[in-house]
């Protein structure tokens, strides 16, 4: 019906064209409603990584941050030094870049999977008009090249399973591993995918002439080639730090619980948790979930009891990455909560819901038996698709707006920029656009994600007078972080920091922020 070699450069090409727009827009539009703090933040340390200082973030190291996308933000500050706009818009075509390489290998993967040629295209729509997915690929952070090295290690994997464990070439592992290797740099949190990965290709092998001997052969291949990515990274955080494990996931953790923790108890904040990324899983993907639930009933509405066991069967061929969604969930609800973040972080779900999509079209689109019924059936999926996106609130802002309220942070940077002398010392919880942009002040942050220091002096509840020895002149933040400073400061004064004014020319979200005077710095 349709040619593959000419479909997909087209939906190639749509996929670019549609999130590019939106990442060459001006910064003022997009700034808050797909580009957060913590972009600015990453940003911020690829410039002094640039500029010859290290990763540096005030007046420390950091290993705080996820490597890869910051390196490769490096280089882009060699080309445009100074600037602070060209970086922002650079970042978000890097990611449109590894979110279009992930949709090719997206369409491949089902193109091999599926019996129909329309199964893939539906699906490389599903990816194409998701707004969640927009979202997340223009985030200025690295969740596209991380999703990229996911959906490349399962491709690679199903694509060569038999040939991983072959005993005449027990190498073949080192490929996967390089790529979990590069996966892991992406973010710390695909280590679940390569354990995983390593489980399945040791238990295959073992099923296999040679038996666990060879199979252990294959994965100390695969854990070879992990190392040899994954090692200088090791070495260069340890060199400047002194630690391989990174600051930020114990100081979100330590977030999450000052804010929920003594509210609830323990029983109660899991479930609350649970709730959350529950919540976050179904409101990203709405329309995927709707869909397969349709397809669902479609199947038991037309009495198709064999293939909708077929269905149940074939879904498990995806276990790889049901395991992983599940780990990731599991490790963000239980342990590392983070509740702001939970849509970036189980980002990967959306993955096995496509794979499971694409499952339940292909399966169901052959029960129908009559092709004018395939047909109807592919333009509605298609039709309800692109309603779903343009009845998103936040797309008709991004994409059409021309003048929008501002709700992020790029305004608090250009104000603190301009409204202190140079060399000025100011402090806050959220900082990643305040440092960003007002580069010509020194940007001290104090939620401990990308400070040891601080997170050892929250931990300690001796804030205030990490504050007084940094020699920290103001605090800007809302109102509920100057509250967190002042819990988790023993012996806090109410001389320590006095309330200057609140900013009135904008605000983020529906927060003011405060700017406070450090009083008794040391």
């Amino acid at each position: 019906m349709f040619s593959r070699s000419f479909t997909l450069p087209i939906l190639l090409g749509l996929n670019f064209l549609i999130k590019f727009w939106v990442a060459v827009r001006p910064l003022k539009i997009i700034d808050g409603h797909t580009i957060p703090d913590d972009a600015y933040l990453c940003l911020t340390i690829a410039r002094n990584i640039a500029r010859g200082l290290g990763p540096l973030y005030g007046f420390d190291f950091t290993n705080g941050f996820q490597p890869l996308y910051v390196f490769l933000m490096t280089p882009v500050f060699w080309l445009f030094p100074g600037d602070h706009v060209a970086p922002v818009h650079a970042a978000l075509i890097v990611g449109v870049i590894f979110d279009t390489a992930s949709l090719y290998l997206l369409y491949k993967l089902v193109a091999d999977q599926s019996r129909l040629q329309l199964t893939p295209i539906l699906i490389s729509l599903a990816w194409i008009l998701s707004f969640s997915i927009i979202r997340t690929t223009l985030n200025g952070m690295e969740t596209a090249i991380s999703m990229f090295f996911i959906v490349l290690a399962y491709y690679y994997y199903m694509k060569f399973r038999d040939d991983l464990t072959d005993v005449a070439n027990r190498w073949r592992g080192f490929v996967p591993g390089i790529i979990l290797g590069l996966a892991m740099l992406a973010r710390i949190d695909n280590i679940f995918l390569a354990a995983i990965l390593v489980l399945a290709i040791f238990i295959i092998g073992g099923r296999r002439p040679g038996g666990f001997t060879h199979s252990a052969q294959t994965v100390l291949a695969v854990i070879l080639g992990m190392g040899l990515v994954y090692l200088p990274w090791i070495i260069y955080q340890y060199y400047y730090t002194g630690s391989i494990i990174p600051s930020s996931g114990a100081a979100v953790r330590h977030l999450a619980l000052a804010a929920y923790g003594g509210k609830f108890s323990a029983t109660s904040f899991f479930i609350l948790m649970g709730r959350m990324g529950l919540a976050a899983v179904v409101k990203d993907n709405n329309p995927i979930i709707i869909l397969i639930a349709a397809l669902f009933i479609g199947l038991i509405a037309i009495r198709r009891r064999g293939a909708f066991l077929l269905m149940m069967e074939q879904l498990r061929r995806h276990n790889i990455i049901l395991a992983f969604s599940i780990s990731l969930f599991l490790a963000y609800i239980f342990y590392i909560f983070g509740f702001w973040y939970f849509r970036r972080y189980l980002y990967p779900v959306t993955f096995l819901l496509l794979l499971y999509l694409a499952t339940a079209i292909d399966i169901f689109f052959l029960s129908l038996m009559n092709k004018s019924k395939v047909r109807i059936s592919s333009i509605v999926i298609a039709a309800f698709l692109v309603m779903a996106l343009l009845l998103s609130p936040t797309a008709k802002i991004i994409y059409w707006d021309k003048e929008t309220e501002p709700i992020g942070y790029m305004d608090l940077g250009l104000w603190g920029r301009s409204n202190f002398a140079d060399s000025t010392v100011v402090g806050g919880c959220q900082t990643g656009a305040l440092g960003y942009f007002a580069d010509n002040l020194k940007i001290v942050n104090l939620d401990g994600v990308v400070n040891k220091r601080c997170y050892d002096a929250l931990v300690q509840k001796r804030t205030m007078a990490y504050i007084k020895d940094a020699g920290i002149e103001y605090f800007i933040d809302w109102r509920d972080f100057h509250d967190f400073i002042v819990n988790h400061s023993e012996n806090y004064s109410d001389d320590d920091m006095r309330l200057l004014h609140t900013i009135k020319e904008f605000r983020t979200g529906h927060n003011e922020w405060y700017v406070y005077q450090v009083k008794g710095r040391r």
